[in-house]
Parts: structure tokens; C-alpha cells; sequence
């Protein structure tokens, strides 16, 4: 890992900090009592990485879901390979001994649609595994009958697309992507920053659409200073990067301004999101109460159509 931090534009103390900084997460934990539990599947950012927006998988893992956060092949800053080989879009071949190139005929096009076979191929897997794990671990734990779906950037993207093209996701929580034209009528929340640089006001406008335009349950939470990046934890690695991280001009008025806390973000994205699996995937009516809640109202807009 520390090979990489040049590649990101680290410093040697940000490379630490990759590898280092203490999460929440434990490796091969032991599942609570009871269950079934329902599962969330999370598609991370183009270039990006399965733990890129650990504040959430967690959060939600905590909270009686089964998250499947997958490194998308290709389309990821790196992902391994059979037999230990490395390769992503951060990994020229030649940087280390075992790295392979992306295909620079990969289009931006095909992976989409790789990206689209990733996730239901999940589903697919944590179907098997349910009804026979070989270790014993998930077998008879996961409830494969409520699947939610969420994502950030090309993730949220994904996560519409992947809706449309399988109907066992039975609701999205897209953020900062986006999305396509989708007919689709399962409940979907939409998170959108208002200072978002990298899809910019064009790529809020499509999301706007794809908000009026959907025609079952759905609300969309535009969050006011954020950037792009307020939905992940890149702040912690590129605390000024400039699209939700430190300072930038407005959008539009080139006004000087910082950005909103991404804690701040996170807090209200894990709330929200949390109040929405609940209500849909685990059918707990209380959550309505969530849903309809505005604690946020500081810095969050709603807006929402036949949803609780």
C-alpha cells in the first residue's frame, strides 16, 4: 500500500494514514444473534475503492445488515486478481512487481455495464451463500428476499441502472451520480450536493430529472455545501481536495466559501438511509417517523413523493 500513496499525491503521513487509522470494522466477525438479516449491497466511485465510504458500510453493518462492498474490476483504484496479481486504474503495469494494466480499450461504456453484472452477481452470491456456506457463517443469516442497493458517483449511477435491469433490488439510495433515463417504480432516495465539482450543475439537473420523473416511492435530500466527496471518506486522505473537503468557489457565483463538514454529511446520510432500509427492507413502521423527520434542516433540503 504505501507504493500507492504516490500515486494518489500523499503525503508519506497520509500514506500511513491509509493503512493505519483505526475503523470499526474487524475482520471475519461473527455474526449477531437472530436474523435473517436483509442486504445492502454498496458500488463504490469510478477510480474508487469497496471501503471508500466505510462510514456508511459500517454504520449500516452495525445496524443489522449484511453490506456486500465490492472493488468494481477495472474500474477500481485497485483490485486483486486470481493467483495475487493487482490491477486498477491507479496501477500502471511496471509500478509493482505483480501490477497489470488496464486495458485502455476498457470503455467508460463497458464498465457500466460490468458494473451492472458486478451487483447481481452478488445477489446471486449471497444467495448460495445462505443456503450452504461452506465455513457455516452466513448459511440460514441472510434474508435474500429484501435487497437494497446504494452507491456513490458511478456508484449511484449503478445503483439506478442496476435497478432497472433487476428487479431482486428493492430500493436505491444513489448519491452524487448521475443517473440514467430509468423507468422504474421501487422506492429511491436520491443524496445530491449542491457544490458538487465533479459532476457539476449539469450532472445535479440529471438527477433532478431522474427525481421528477420517477414514478413510485421517492425523496431527494440536496445538501447544501457539499461536494462530491462529502458522500465518502476521502477527507480524511485529501482534507483540501476541493470538492467537499477544505475550500473553493461557488458554482455559478464564485463566491468563496468551505465546505460542509463531511461529519456532518455523514451523520445525516447514515440517518436517513438507515430510516430507509428499515422501513422498507425490514418493514419496521417506526422508521416512517425517521423518514418524515427534517433534523437536519440546517443543511439538508427534502423533498419527497408517496414515501413516509
Amino acid at each position: 500500500m504505501p507504493a500507492l500513496g504516490p500515486l494518489l499525491g500523499l503525503s508519506p503521513e497520509q500514506t500511513d494514514a491509509l493503512v493505519t487509522d483505526p475503523t470499526g470494522s474487524v475482520r471475519d466477525a461473527a455474526i449477531a444473534e437472530g436474523g435473517p438479516f436483509p442486504v445492502v449491497v454498496f458500488s463504490h466511485g469510478n477510480g474508487g475503492v469497496r471501503f471508500q465510504s466505510f462510514f456508511l458500510t459500517e454504520y449500516l453493518a452495525s445496524h443489522g445488515y449484511i453490506v456486500v462492498s465490492p472493488d468494481h474490476t477495472g474500474n477500481a483504484a485497485v483490485s486483486s486478481l486470481p493467483g495475487g496479481d493487482l490491477t486498477g486504474l491507479l496501477l500502471p503495469a511496471g509500478v509493482l512487481p505483480n501490477a497489470v494494466a488496464v486495458d485502455p480499450a476498457y470503455s467508460f461504456d463497458l464498465q457500466g455495464t460490468d458494473r451492472l453484472a458486478d451487483v447481481s452477481f452478488l445477489v446471486d452470491s449471497v444467495i448460495e451463500l445462505n443456503e450452504s456456506d461452506p465455513d457455516g457463517r452466513f448459511t440460514g443469516k441472510i434474508d435474500i428476499e429484501n435487497v437494497g442497493l446504494t452507491g456513490h458517483s458511478f456508484g449511484g449511477f449503478t445503483t439506478v441502472a442496476a435497478m432497472v435491469a433487476d428487479d431482486r433490488f428493492d430500493v436505491g439510495a444513489p448519491m452524487a451520480g448521475s443517473p440514467p433515463t430509468a423507468a422504474m417504480d421501487r422506492p429511491i432516495m436520491q443524496f445530491l450536493a449542491t457544490e458538487d465539482r465533479t459532476i457539476g450543475l449539469t450532472g445535479n439537473d440529471v438527477i433532478e430529472q431522474q427525481y421528477q420523473g420517477h414514478q413510485g416511492p421517492k425523496a431527494i435530500l440536496r445538501f447544501t455545501d457539499a461536494g462530491h466527496f462529502s458522500f465518502s471518506n476521502m477527507c480524511l486522505l485529501l482534507p483540501d481536495n476541493g470538492d467537499g473537503c477544505g475550500t473553493n468557489t461557488r458554482l455559478g457565483t464564485g463566491e468563496t466559501f468551505s465546505f460542509l463538514a463531511d461529519t456532518s454529511v455523514h451523520e445525516a446520510t447514515n440517518f436517513y438511509q438507515t430510516a430507509l432500509y428499515g422501513f422498507y427492507l425490514k418493514g419496521i413502521e417506526q422508521y416512517a417517523d425517521d423518514l418524515t423527520a427534517e433534523p437536519f434542516g440546517e443543511f439538508v433540503e427534502i423533498e419527497r413523493d408517496q414515501m413516509p
